[in-house]
């Protein structure tokens, strides 16, 4: 495996683990976003939300789960809160003393997703 990629320069699995748990510890407490969550089983879309940054930080070869589109279509994501959830990824990191290029690295590739997750037109 590639040890360029982001999952290896971020600390492996352990440390993308330990990212989505920190980011959703600060999503729930976040009163302008959680209600976006409330129908959710947490510790599914944890355990999903880890399952897909191994894949898209370049440490699984693939993922079987539903698309971004596909998973976001029945949910009204606005631009603001979309904003607040990259912030919330980015103080996570910082959190965890992730180098600040690094941490814009991650914020371009959940910027990139924008369209899928807002179900914008492509």
């Amino acid at each position: 495996m590639n040890s360029n990629t982001l999952y290896h320069r971020l600390g492996g699995r352990d440390a993308i683990f330990a990212t989505v748990d920190i980011f959703y510890n600060r999503i729930e407490l976040d009163n302008r976003i959680n209600h976006l969550f409330h129908h959710m089983d947490m510790a599914r879309l944890r355990s999903k939300q880890k399952l897909y940054l191994l894949y898209a930080f370049g440490g699984a070869p693939g993922y079987s789960g539903r698309s971004l589109r596909e998973t976001h279509a029945h949910v009204k994501i606005t631009h603001k809160q979309f904003d607040i959830v990259n912030e919330h990824m980015r103080a996570t990191l910082e959190q965890l003393n992730v180098d600040k290029n690094l941490i814009s690295e991650v914020s371009a590739l959940i910027e990139s997703t924008r369209a899928d997750i807002l179900n914008l037109p492509t």
